[in-house]
């Protein structure tokens, strides 16, 4: 058997160094290998979809591919959701499985199942390493160079690597120490040429009311301030995910569109970033006639998100933003006047129902999203912990991070508890009961980190249900979709070690709340509002910006 430890020289020549390993039989050669090398980050997880989305918050810090490690069978099916989340929001993995010989596929033999194609259309690249078979060993090194060129090229996101291995698997002698081959890639920067720089100028030069709308994203935005002061009739438009500079943008999406206002429409729209949470934005956009999109991103596939796309640019973002900036100015305007308006008109109307707020849900944010937090990271779960914090300004100096990609409820603790084992920053997660408890094993891990915290909103479960128009309607949904429950978590937290503060409502959230922050290591916060009047004043807050 050719030896591991010489292949997996090839990652850290690349600098790959963090390793997540799902504990199993089947991939022991392969942790064999990993413990020989002394500069790689080993970590031992073992519930596979919390592994998963450790390593992807672990990526999501350092923008390098994680190797995530398991052994055959179902534990690879239980990456699946860390995977799928990476793929659509762009973050690199490699996932190394370990796997039964191919005659033993199909034939009764225990933790087996067709490993190769487990993913379908949710990763950037698969291939299979022969470990047995001498005469592929410069294939082998190869593939383990193309997964890391494949994870990291354009936009990141996920490899797979399938190693079958025969017995026995245990006592392997150690094969003659080599150097393999290593092969370095030199990722292109896509220009646009001149023909497509003087048609997308005449469209520029055209448009009457352009607007940029920006979605999930953690880029420094290089030049954005430039491209505001060059074109201040350019409406662009943020959300709390964006992580940009608020000022002279039209941030909040979800306070500002209201169906009943009259709203200048664009006839130009330009998406960059990830994908956008306001499902009121892309319902307005989407219902546009005559309307033109440029889409900027580096995907291998096409996104019509408005359905209405007429350019695809596989730029950077920097790169596009330099171009637009160099475009004839769009001066002010009364299409950018009336959005910003619209913009300060929401936040007064914002402000005057936060002042006579009482306990519930959106007092809880306020309060929250209120304090300074400077040099900190936020995570929110989904879905409601993220809609929420579309509703609040950002707090200076604070970084926002939430599983857009797929958005689903499995792993927002796990990817929070990844991130911040990389972090030297405070970290904090704003998570609901039913995410919380759904993603329950991030709080099984060696490594918990002592910077992280979570403050956990307990409205009794699922309030998203009591949000949305149409579950009402149907017959037990509370049963079935509400997940109502009575489960607290200050005895989770006594098992994982965590301290646990808990809140019922505004006088002990003030002393409970400063003595949570005060409080050195894990800690978590639990705050009980009430399950029936969330909604309501949800509700009445809507009504109350239509005025």
């Amino acid at each position: 058997m050719d030896d591991f430890h010489n292949l997996f020289k090839i990652f850290l020549a690349h600098g790959i160094y963090d390793v997540v390993i799902s504990p199993g039989s089947r991939n022991a050669p392969l942790i064999k290998a990993f413990v020989e090398h002394e500069n790689f980050n080993l970590h031992s997880i073992a519930d596979e979809r919390s592994a998963g989305f450790f390593a992807l918050g672990r990526s999501l810090h350092s923008k390098r591919a994680t190797i995530l490690c398991c052994t055959s069978g179902s534990a690879l099916l239980n990456y699946a959701p860390a995977v799928a989340e990476a793929f659509y929001q762009g973050v690199s993995l490699i996932i190394l499985s370990a796997d039964r010989p191919e005659d033993l596929i199909d034939q009764g033999e225990g933790q087996t199942i067709r490993q190769l194609g487990v993913y379908g259309g949710m990763i950037k690249w698969e291939a299979e390493i022969r470990v047995q078979e001498l005469s592929r060993r410069s294939m082998n090194e190869r593939l383990i160079n193309e997964a890391v060129l494949h994870s990291e090229a354009g936009k990141p996101g996920p490899v797979h690597l399938n190693v079958p291995l025969d017995e026995p698997l245990y006592g392997i002698a150690k094969v003659e120490e080599r150097q393999p081959q290593i092969i370095a890639q030199t990722d292109y920067q896509t220009k646009v040429g001149p023909s497509s720089l003087e048609r997308l100028s005449h469209v520029w030069k055209t448009s009457e009311r352009p607007m940029l709308v920006i979605g999930q994203s953690d880029e420094a935005w290089l030049g954005l301030e430039n491209l505001k002061q060059q074109h201040p009739g350019l409406v662009i438009m943020t959300e709390s995910l964006s992580n940009t500079e608020e000022i002279g943008t039209v941030a909040y999406l979800d306070r500002v569109f209201m169906p009943e206002m009259e709203l200048v429409a664009p006839d130009l729209v330009i998406y960059l970033g990830g994908h956008v949470i306001s499902k009121k934005i892309k319902a307005y956009l989407r219902a546009l006639p005559d309307l033109k999109v440029w889409r900027v991103h580096r995907e291998d596939y096409l996104q019509d998100t408005f359905g209405a796309l007429t350019e695809d640019l596989r730029l950077a973002d920097s790169e596009f933003i330099r171009i637009l900036t160099s475009f004839e100015p769009k001066a002010n305007s009364d299409f950018s006047a009336s959005w910003h308006h619209l913009n300060e008109k929401t936040l007064e109307l914002h402000q005057e129902f936060i002042n006579r707020l009482t306990y519930s849900d959106l007092w809880v944010f306020n309060q929250i999203l209120s304090t300074p937090m400077q040099d900190s990271v936020l995570h929110f779960a989904n879905s409601t912990a993220v809609r929420y914090a579309q509703l609040f300004e950002r707090p200076p100096g604070v970084r926002y991070y939430a599983n857009r990609g797929t958005s689903g409820i499995d792993g927002c603790s796990s990817t929070a508890v990844g991130f911040a084992s990389r972090s030297e920053k405070n970290n904090l997660l704003i998570t609901g009961d039913i995410a919380f408890l759904y993603d329950l094993n991030a709080l099984w891990n060696e490594a918990f980190p002592p910077n992280l915290k979570i403050v956990l909103i307990n409205n009794g479960g699922g309030g998203i249900f009591r949000f949305i128009h149409g579950p009402e309607k149907v017959p037990q949904y509370q049963r079935f979709m509400e997940t109502h429950h009575k489960i607290s978590a200050e005895h989770l937290a006594k098992a994982f070690g965590l301290n646990y503060f808990k809140s019922e409502n505004q006088e002990e959230w003030q002393s409970h709340w400063d003595l949570f922050q005060a409080c050195d290591g894990a800690t978590i916060l639990e705050i009980v509002t009430p399950r029936t009047e969330n909604a309501e004043i949800l509700r009445d807050y809507f009504n109350f910006l239509k005025k």
